[in-house]
């Protein structure tokens, strides 16, 4: 049964509408959509519990990307929630803007967040929906790329990924995993 939803991201307004930040951006959609609000978690982090909802905890993590790993692990030891009792909601510059793809378990793919996670909680066995953001156009550093905005362009796809997304998160708390994989078309 999953516990908590792990929307991942960098802290701060200046990176609200960066490519980087789908993760906590599908979680503040979860918390809204269920009348969650965020509370401080040790300094460390956002926390929104939607008990009153009969849904999972949200948790975002407020260390940065790339060290998202130790306040969630902190979390999880806290609130007796095993690595397989969440979903990490993240972006990926692999996947086409606009795809989704919901996994078990495996690689951190080059993400440093889902690195971060893995790493802390011990084991690849960490459901994880990633978003696609791609493709990172020819010479562009990567680092810049995920750093950056979504074009007026992309907005429209942006809002339905991250619809999508909410609606697939809800699936796997009501329905479990692998139906919620089933509804999420190759």
């Amino acid at each position: 049964m999953l516990k908590l939803i792990v929307g991942l991201g960098n802290p701060g307004d200046k990176y609200a509408l960066t490519r980087h930040n789908l993760g906590f951006r599908v979680a503040d959609e979860l918390a809204r959509r269920w009348g969650c609000s965020w509370k401080n978690w040790k300094g460390v982090a956002l926390a929104a519990s939607s008990a009153d909802a009969g849904r999972a905890q949200l948790f975002k993590p407020q260390t940065y990307m790339n060290n998202s790993g130790q306040p969630l692990l902190e979390y999880l030891a806290y609130h007796n929630i095993l690595p397989g009792e969440i979903i990490v909601v993240l972006d990926d510059f692999s996947l086409p803007l606009g795809k989704l793809r919901l996994r078990n378990s495996g690689s951190a793919g080059g993400h440093n967040g889902l690195s971060s996670v893995i790493a802390h909680c011990g084991t690849d066995a960490v459901p994880r929906l990633r978003l696609g953001t791609g493709p990172v156009a020819g010479e562009t550093d990567t680092a810049q790329f995920v750093l950056s905005t979504f074009p007026r362009s992309e907005q429209e796809t942006v809002t339905m990924m991250i619809d999508k997304a909410v609606t697939i998160v809800e699936a796997a708390l009501d329905q479990g995993m692998e139906k919620a994989i089933s509804k999420i078309t190759p």
